[in-house]
């Protein structure tokens, strides 16, 4: 990934509005289960999914939503992938275990 989209997408992400519901990370977020987003999506608007994937040079995401022990969403984790043949369950399994390993939170809720 471009260093600057990656800064660019920090810094855009730091605080997002929920109704942004355009970006993956909303979307688990609101749904609180794992949202997939796909470059080709037909998302055309700057700043949204679509637009973070192309920049990014990948061509889907996958965000899961991280509980507190009282079942709220404390965060929202989210992967860009490349060309893969694996599917989008696949591939969230692996991010769900990427996110459950960093200790913000867990995968399932309450």
């Amino acid at each position: 990934m471009p260093a600057e989209a990656a800064e660019a997408f920090a810094d855009a992400t730091l605080r997002v509005p929920l109704d942004r519901v355009d970006l993956g990370i909303v979307q688990a977020a609101l749904g609180r289960v794992p949202a997939v987003s796909r470059v080709d999506a037909g998302d055309s608007g700057e700043g949204g999914s679509g637009y973070w994937l192309r920049r990014f040079g990948a061509v889907r995401s996958v965000a899961v939503p991280l509980f507190d022990e009282s079942g709220n969403v404390r965060a929202v984790f989210s992967a860009a992938v490349g060309p893969d043949d694996r599917g989008d369950g696949q591939i969230a399994a692996i991010v769900r275990e990427i996110a459950e390993a960093t200790g913000l939170g867990t995968v399932q809720p309450g």
